[in-house]
């Protein structure tokens, strides 16, 4: 890295280090040391920094701001909330956060750090064990503000990626564009052949840009785990590794088409549903072509114009195409959000942007269906189990607090009332539960329960009568049933019979080998309870320097005793026998202070 790649860096520390001090939680930077280090660029008054997004963080406990009947607080802790964002208040009073003023600050000051930040940020939304929900509410529900691209710029990188300029690929080409995002913009064009399509364009350079961001979030995730107590706990360089993981597979548009199809072909047999197909044409991995479905966003969409029964069956497939996603397919929408969602013209559900997905593995499929029953049943402590065996613990952990936390939260959900029966708030307060007391679920268990608040969203602006629990326990059969089929494939039932085959071939010789063992007395049982050779050792040094300190003792206690002695034969002027016998323990003493430095030094170096 050469000096001005240098200093441009730092720019990057300094401008991420302003904005961490403005909204951020000042704890992060005070045990950093960083906010010596932006005093001296003449910001003063870090202490100032007051939490209004999130109350209380810093003092133990919290609120859930959406009111939801499972918004709880585990009790009280020491660990701030990781996306504790917060506002710079006077002390005691001042303007909140939450007004439209400083609303609009953040957003501007975030944008001002750069599409990789607003694009980070708005990841993080979706993970409400990571930000307060006032903040993830903010960047879901205001369009942040992004220049977009000219005509000049678009028509560079198309004939850059399709080998054509504009004006030969499209007879019309909006240039206002539909949407403007950190890394792309879309605009509504047609196709020679008088196809209407959407056209999604990168921006120029983007990559390089967010490769450099990505490396500088590394640098200072890498750099908190290491000086403050927070990263310790919750690992910031995991949570940007896994969302660096998301952008990077953004940046390709080949893997957004490739998700588009394998969605398509999993809901094939939804008649309700639909996804846009991606024309492979005019695609590459900087521009995506799509097929123009025309419709309204469900969230502008209040007056649908259906009967009441229509409704109630648009949300069931809705509900039960997002369930076979996560529980049968293991491949999920990642943002199913009512903008996300559009209401066409043949009264079908549209499910757009496909950018971002989220996988979801067999083994974590069957915990899901199990952990999804045991909610639905109410069954607290069982899912309480379920979870602590999915969790891995970090250095500060409270497992018993994570277990009554998981049942008390199962319970209200069962006692309930089928108005405020909400299954992704359950998931959301199962991540804040396990976040609060040090224990680390699978990272799209967090993803998985965002995207089942926003289908409770969208279920309840197709239909608010609803009932998530009642649906369950109807089609939950039916979802089992299709998991299991799906693992029954010829290939996995074939595999199973070559093991089991491998297993009889070599039971008899297996259990020829102990019986001979048994009768032969040669059986043995390992049990590595404790390490006996290292404990033995142990004792045997400990042994030898309580026998060397006794015979120093020995030494030091005969010297005294021979120095009241008179004798013919002295050293400085005192009895030769007794100071020999001090130089000998003397020298014996410092000799075995050296061995004992010497040696604990090494096995702490080993171990």
């Amino acid at each position: 890295m050469d000096f001005s790649q240098r200093a441009q860096r730092l720019q990057k520390y300094k401008a991420l280090g302003m904005f961490l001090w403005k909204y951020g939680h000042d704890d992060l930077l005070h045990k950093a040391g960083l906010d010596e280090w932006l005093g001296s660029h003449g910001i003063a008054d870090i202490g100032g920094v007051q939490s209004a997004f999130f109350p209380g963080v810093g003092s133990g406990g919290s609120t859930d701001g959406n009111g939801s009947a499972f918004a709880t607080t585990y009790g009280a802790s020491d660990v701030p909330h990781a996306g504790a964002i917060a506002t710079k208040v006077q002390t005691g009073s001042g303007p909140s956060i939450d007004s439209d003023y400083h609303s609009s600050n953040f957003l501007a000051d975030l944008s001002a750090l750069g599409p990789t930040y607003v694009r980070m940020a708005q990841l993080l939304a979706k993970r409400p064990d990571l930000l307060p929900h006032s903040i993830a509410d903010l960047l879901t529900a205001r369009q942040i503000a992004q220049e977009p691209m000219g005509l000049v710029e678009l028509d560079a990188t198309i004939r850059a990626e399709l080998g054509l300029p504009l004006s030969e690929i499209y007879t019309k080409f909006d240039e206002a564009p539909l949407t403007v995002s950190p890394f792309e913009q879309s605009h509504i064009a047609a196709l020679k052949d008088g196809r209407r399509v959407i056209v999604k364009v990168q921006k120029p350079s983007i990559q390089g840009i967010v490769y450099d961001d990505l490396s500088t979030l590394e640098e200072v995730a890498d750099f908190c785990d290491q000086h403050t107590k927070t990263g310790k706990i919750i690992s910031f360089k995991t949570i940007v590794e896994e969302l660096k993981k998301t952008i990077i597979s953004e940046l390709d548009y080949r893997q957004e088409s490739y998700n588009l199809e394998h969605l398509q072909q999993a809901l094939k047999e939804l008649d309700h549903i639909v996804v846009p197909e991606p024309i492979k044409r005019y695609s590459t991995s900087r521009v995506l072509t799509l097929k123009f479905i025309d419709g309204r966003k469900l969230r502008d969409s209040s007056h649908l114009g259906l009967l009441a029964a229509e409704k109630a069956a648009l949300a069931g497939e809705i509900f039960h195409a997002y369930l076979k996603q996560i529980l049968v397919d293991g491949f999920v929408h990642g943002d199913p959000n009512p903008d996300n969602i559009l209401f066409t013209s043949t009264g079908k559900l549209a499910l757009l942007d496909l950018g971002v997905v989220t996988r979801v593995s067999a083994s974590m499929q069957e915990k899901l269906l199990q952990i999804l029953v045991g909610i639905n049943e109410g069954r607290g402590e069982h899912v309480a189990d379920l979870l602590a065996n999915l969790c891995s613990k970090r250095e500060i952990f409270d497992e018993d607090a994570f277990r009554r936390a998981i049942a008390d939260l199962i319970l209200a959900h069962r006692d309930a009332p089928a108005d405020r029966l909400e299954i992704g708030r359950v998931f959301v307060g199962i991540s804040q539960a396990a976040f609060r007391n040090g224990m680390a679920l699978p990272f799209e268990f967090g993803t998985l329960g965002t995207t089942l608040v926003n289908l409770d969203r969208v279920a309840d602006l197709l239909d608010n009568n609803f009932d998530s629990r009642k649906f369950l326990e109807k089609n939950i059969t039916e979802i089992m049933k299709g998991h299991v089929m799906r693992t029954l494939t010829p290939a996995h039932v074939f595999q199973n019979i070559l093991e089991t085959v491998d297993l009889l071939e070599k039971l008899p010789g297996k259990v020829g080998t102990i019986l001979d063992a048994v009768a032969n007395n040669q059986l043995k049982i390992t049990v590595d309870a404790i390490d006996e050779q290292m404990l033995m050792s142990g004792c045997q040094k400990i042994a030898n320097r309580i026998t060397m300190g006794l015979v120093l003792a020995a030494l030091i206690m005969g010297a005294t005793q021979l120095m009241q002695i008179k004798s013919t034969f002295t050293i400085w002027g005192y009895p030769g026998i007794a100071i020999i016998c001090f130089i000998l323990a003397a020298g014996c003493g410092f000799g075995l202070v050296l061995e004992i430095f010497i040696s604990d030094r090494k096995t702490n170096s080993q171990s």
